[in-house]
């Protein structure tokens, strides 16, 4: 559970759903992969107070993705960011 809430979704479910939906549009994963996706505190002076850790897997691949913000803050473009570095 993280520290930012959204009053509108404070499970985050909505948001969690939007970037398993942008995962699948950008980085092509399979839509029977399972995605774990979770705020982080960072303790580090070089790295944000909070980021997102998102990891998906399926039966041949497993990957790791971190989004220095937290999770309430993630977007469709970090998302797309993402898969254009990749």
């Amino acid at each position: 559970m993280g520290l930012f809430k959204n009053p509108n979704d404070p499970d985050n479910q909505i948001i969690r759903s939007k970037i398993k939906e942008w995962l699948l549009e950008y980085l092509s994963i399979s839509p029977s992969s399972v995605v774990s996706i979770e705020e982080i505190p960072c303790w580090e002076p070089s790295c944000p107070d909070i980021f997102t850790k998102i990891i998906y897997s399926s039966q041949d691949q497993s990957q790791e993705l971190i989004i220095h913000k937290p999770l309430t803050f993630v977007r469709k473009v970090d998302i797309k960011g993402l898969a254009l570095k990749g």
